[in-house]
Formats: structure tokens, C-alpha cells, sequence
């Protein structure tokens, strides 16, 4: 099932039993509070680049998905394995360079360098060469057995941690870009919390120990999980029962279901994260989960207070865009740092709208009453049209990641908040 993905060996998503332990136990100790206060720093900052980046191209956001996809690859890349510089070209280059890289980190932990230029890799690395261990957060840990991972092993999973990681975050990026363009009040709400939070600091006085913890519980967390449920990265978490172990009890709707060893077993992850009985919904409306409304997720607490310190938690199984259980992505925390640092950086200051270049052009909507009924109209058309072409991005997707070549006639434009053109249409 998994075999495309073995690129250079088998990795920690393709192997089971004990091997697939070796691998977890072996990556697991790469994560932890150094590597996420780098994905924290290099979210910030990449978010602040691309916005400039648009900015400096009048705003217009004509390759979303590409830019979603470079930020989210370079915060890996400099933040997880702790690079200046990206990997590029075939794959015979990546392999060369990834075996630089791995050589690289051996010789920069063998002469006592900072283990955040070592990054995620350094404790396997440690394994594989029998090098005495530190752990990501400074404190001594027994060495591992020499050879934990072969260094084919290790080649892989350092593929998956780049490549599967940054396809996770950069997907949640875009789709959350595109749904806070198409809900401009909650585009507005967020703006509206953020400037509580962060009390309008430069970005440089942004604190991860107090302020990501602030956002991950708020409206920013909330946009980053509503998208998810949407829109997960993937459309199916393909299982399979254990061969040699007989068949597994599986209990459905109340009833005991047997199913044979061997058989494959897909979670539809976005009909999981539908279910209404699973999900808070708003009585009386009609398709209310297939709406975009990060408030679902705050919790009513007693006394009305309307700032959570945790939000709303799903049964098990009804979630699960990092998939579930002891097989869940290892790069979770590290993916949701990235997300609402980038989140925070764009929107503090600016709003994201859609382009309705395609229905009029910019001098024809400032010819308009601002929040007219003309430009009401060419909105809803633009809106219509991203609506569309999201319905049959989902259509058209397969067991992998959710397609967005249907969606890639979606136009976007950034603008500075009070400059907005299309305030409040929804």
C-alpha cells in the first residue's frame, strides 16, 4: 500500500511491529521545545517574507498554492533540519544532498556544535553512528544502540519529515487563506482577536512561550483546525489488518463486526469530520457542517467568557488530520506552530480578499459604491466561482492529498487592513 513512498529504504510510515518502533523511538527524540521554537521564529518570518512578497507585486497573490508550498518547505527545511538553504532537482540531487546532509550533521555533532544547527535528524544520527546522545531539550539521555537505523533508514524518514511535513502545513496554509477570503466577517473576527493578543507588538516582541500558546487556544487555532476538518491533507487514512494475528473485532454502530486479517480498512476523513453526531452544530441550519466556522470549536464556558484556554476536543476517531492513535504524525505540534505563526504574521496587518479581476476590472470597482450592491454582486461572482471550483477539487481527489488543480483559478489579493473593497460581503 505504502511502497511508492519507499524511496530510499523503509521508512517510518511504511514499517510495522518493532521495526516501526525503532523508527518512532528513533525520530521521536528529535522533537521537542528547541525545534519548536524554531518552527515558531521561522513561521513568523516566512509569513512576514511572503506577504511582503505580494505586497511588492501590488497585492496580487497569483500563485497561492507554489507560495503556500515554498513557505511551508523552507520552515521545514530551516527549522526542522536547521538549513539555510533548500534541496532542489531530481531525485539523484536530493539523495546527494541529503547524504551532505547527514554527513554534515555527523561532523557538526562531533565537534560539539548547537544541536539546533543539528535540528530533528541529530538523535538518530547519534543512533546510527553510536554517538553518545543529547536530547532536543538539553537534558542527558542514554546513548542509543549503535546502528538504531541503517543510514538508508535514516535517508528516508528524514524524506518523509520534509516532504510529507511540508505538504501537511502548506495545505492547511492555503485552504486557510482561501476560506477566510471566502468568510470576510471571519476574516474580521480573527483580525479582531489577534489585535487583543498580541496588543499590536512588532512581530520581533512576539513571545512563543506566552503568545503561541494564546493563539493555539484562540481564533487562530480555531481557523487552523475548522480548515483541517474540511479540507484534511489527506482524503482517506488507509489501514490494514495485521496478517498472521486472525481476524479483529470492530464494533459499528453498536453492532460487533468481524473483519479478516488482510483486509484493507480506509477512514474517509472528510465524511469523519462530518458526522453531526460527533460535532457541534448551529440547531435549525441546514448543511451546517460543510460551512467554514471556526466557533464551533470554543467551548461555552459558565460565566460567557468568550476566551478559551482550550478548544472544543472531538471524540476519537472523529478528527484525525494528523491521522490517530500511536501512529500519529510525529510533526503535529511542529506543523500547528508553523500554521498559526504564519496565520498571526499575515493577518495582524493584512486581509486577504478575493480577486474579482476575472468579473471587473480594478478601475471598474472603484468606480462602485464601497459596500454597494454592484460590488456585492461582482463578489458573490468571484465567490461562486471559488466555491465551484473547491467542490470539484474535492470531487476529483484521490487517496492521496486533496488536489488543488481545480482550485488554481482561484485569485487572491492582499491588501492592508482599512483598505479592503469587498468588507463584510459574505
Amino acid at each position: 500500500m505504502y511502497k511508492v513512498i519507499e524511496l530510499f529504504d523503509r521508512n517510518i510510515v511504511t514499517t510495522e511491529g518493532d521495526l516501526w518502533m525503532r523508527h518512532r523511538k528513533s525520530s521521536a527524540r528529535g522533537f521537542g521545545d528547541k525545534v519548536y521554537r524554531s518552527a515558531w521564529r521561522e513561521g513568523l518570518g516566512g509569513g512576514r517574507s511572503l506577504l511582503d512578497s505580494w505586497l511588492r507585486n501590488g497585492g496580487r497573490m497569483e500563485k497561492l498554492e507554489s507560495d503556500a508550498m515554498g513557505l511551508s518547505l523552507s520552515v521545514m527545511w530551516r527549522g526542522a533540519f536547521g538549513m539555510k538553504r533548500r534541496a532542489a532537482g531530481a531525485f539523484v540531487e536530493f539523495e546527494r544532498y541529503m547524504k551532505e546532509l547527514i554527513w554534515g550533521k555527523r561532523n557538526l555533532i562531533a565537534k560539539g556544535g548547537d544541536e539546533e544547527q543539528v535540528g530533528v535528524l541529530g538523535p538518530t544520527i547519534r543512533g546510527v553512528y553510536g554517538i553518545p546522545n543529547v536530547s532536543n531539550d538539553d537534558k542527558p539521555t542514554p546513548a542509543p544502540p549503535a546502528g538504531v537505523l541503517t543510514e538508508s533508514e535514516l535517508m528516508a524518514d528524514a524524506f518523509m519529515f520534509l516532504f510529507a511535513g511540508h505538504e501537511t502545513s502548506a495545505t492547511t496554509i492555503y485552504f486557510s487563506l482561501l476560506f477566510l477570503a471566502l468568510n470576510p466577517p471571519v476574516q474580521q473576527d480573527l483580525q479582531s482577536s489577534l489585535d487583543t493578543l498580541l496588543s499590536n507588538r512588532p512581530i520581533e516582541e512576539w513571545d512563543y512561550d506566552h503568545d503561541l500558546p494564546a493563539l493555539l487556544t484562540g481564533l487562530a487555532g480555531a481557523v487552523m483546525n475548522e480548515a483541517l476538518r474540511l479540507m484534511p491533507p489527506f482524503m482517506y487514512v488507509p489501514k490494514i489488518t495485521p496478517i498472521g494475528e486472525g481476524p479483529q473485532g470492530l464494533v459499528l454502530d453498536g453492532k460487533r463486526v468481524i473483519v479478516p486479517e488482510g483486509c484493507q480498512v480506509s477512514i474517509v476523513l472528510p465524511a469523519a469530520h462530518r458526522n453531526p453526531n460527533h460535532w457541534p452544530t448551529e440547531e435549525g441550519v441546514e448543511d451546517d457542517l460543510d460551512t467554514f466556522k471556526p466557533r464551533r470549536w470554543f467551548i461555552p464556558s459558565e460565566d460567557g467568557n468568550d476566551k478559551p484556554t482550550e478548544l472544543f476536543r472531538p471524540p476519537r476517531g472523529a478528527f484525525a488530520p494528523f491521522s490517530d492513535g500511536p501512529r500519529s504524525c510525529i510533526g503535529r505540534r511542529f506543523a500547528q506552530t508553523e500554521i498559526v505563526a504564519v496565520l498571526a504574521a499575515i493577518f495582524l496587518t493584512h486581509s486577504i480578499e478575493l480577486s474579482v479581476s476575472a468579473f471587473a476590472s480594478d478601475a471598474a470597482v472603484e468606480r462602485m459604491p464601497l459596500g454597494g450592491a454592484e460590488r456585492k454582486e461582482i463578489w458573490q461572482k468571484a465567490a461562486a466561482n471559488a466555491e465551484e471550483r473547491l467542490a470539484l477539487g474535492i470531487e476529483n481527489s484521490s487517496i492521496g492529498t486533496i488536489t488543488r488543480d481545480d482550485a488554481r483559478g482561484i485569485q487572491f489579493r492582499a491588501v492592508a487592513r482599512g483598505e479592503e473593497r469587498f468588507r463584510g460581503f459574505s
